[in-house]
């Protein structure tokens, strides 16, 4: 293709039995500065096929805004292979207390482009916003992304350095909430 040029897959809703029918195209960005590298480097695999190359946060800093400030999230996901089944992602801060203070699950760009249509080579840029609850208590709190099969709840394994990570999650950073007074 050429240059700022690429495929779509056109979706036309699932039908009864849940499968998509599904018609190439071919489409030129118009913003091609969505496809930049991310800020914040930080690769996992995830499963046999998916890759987390990093992301980049809004605001960029080690500190959570107050809440109810939300926070904006750029998941950079790669694979090198089609992936045959839809896979949800998960976005969760933790809390000091080990407790979910925000999260947000949903398939790759709010299911506009499912992991089953990614393609061999493809790179997609997955945008979240987190928003801590009102009563989160100040401290540290982890950011963790991953992926599960939506029909069973079953998180992907995920590989960090080598190191399988027990909880199917990747930690992305760790944010400091401060104390309001």
């Amino acid at each position: 293709l050429p240059d700022g040029y690429e495929y779509l897959p056109l979706l036309d809703g699932a039908t009864p039995t849940g499968e998509h029918n599904l018609y190439p195209a071919v489409m030129r960005r118009l913003d091609p500065a969505h496809d930049t590298a991310p800020a914040h480097p930080r690769t996992a695999r995830l499963g046999d096929t998916i890759e987390l190359l990093g992301y980049n946060i809004n605001p960029d800093t080690d500190s959570l805004p107050v809440p109810p400030t939300p926070i904006q999230l750029a998941l950079f996901w790669h694979t090198s292979t089609a992936i045959p089944q839809d896979y949800t992602v998960f976005t969760q801060l933790i809390g000091p207390d080990g407790q979910v203070w925000a999260q947000w699950d949903n398939p790759p760009q709010a299911g506009r482009y499912p992991t089953s249509v990614w393609r061999a080579g493809d790179t997609v840029v997955d945008r979240y916003t987190l928003t801590l609850r009102e009563a989160a208590p100040a401290g540290e709190y982890r950011l963790l992304v991953g992926m599960y099969d939506p029909q069973t709840g079953q998180r992907l394994p995920v590989v960090v350095n080598g190191q399988p990570q027990a909880d199917g999650a990747v930690e992305l950073a760790r944010l400091h909430l401060p104390r309001s007074d």
